[in-house]
């Protein structure tokens, strides 16, 4: 029986959430950080992918198994570090100077909790339409 075996290395980008892994288009399975993982397939001409929350893998990776072999892919994050140093800059000012700042600007701390989660949401948002963080699949 023809295997894939995906392999995931060990990184602090989106380390708590599993890549969900698809095969022609069926979900087979995941792998966590750090994990490689074994997964059963037919043989013949498949396309994979792999997701994980709002991000997706950037392209289909097509390839080709015979019967009885294992071919290895290894799938991580392809990433440019702008919008990762923004939404940290952003997660320790607001983490630092909240009490400062809602005392300083006279707002209430509601106030203080939307604007942030409105700015996670925002780059969150920037990264997905940039393709900062796209999962790439090599052999």
């Amino acid at each position: 029986m023809p295997t894939i075996k995906i392999q995931r290395p060990n990184n602090f980008i989106g380390r708590i959430r599993k890549f969900k892994v698809y095969v022609d288009d069926i979900e087979i399975g995941a792998v966590s950080n750090g994990q490689t993982q074994e997964f059963q397939i037919t043989a013949g001409q498949h396309k994979i992918y792999c997701k994980q929350d709002i991000f997706t893998s950037r392209f289909l990776y097509d390839f080709s198994i015979e019967e009885n072999e294992t071919k290895t892919l290894t799938v991580q994050y392809l990433n440019k570090p702008i919008f990762s140093i923004l939404l940290v800059i952003g997660i320790v000012i607001s983490a630092l100077s909240s009490q400062w700042l809602t005392s300083f600007l006279n707002i209430n701390k509601e106030f203080w909790l939307v604007f942030y989660v409105v700015f996670v949401f925002i780059i969150l948002l920037l990264m997905k339409a940039s393709k900062q963080f796209t999962i790439n699949i090599s052999e």
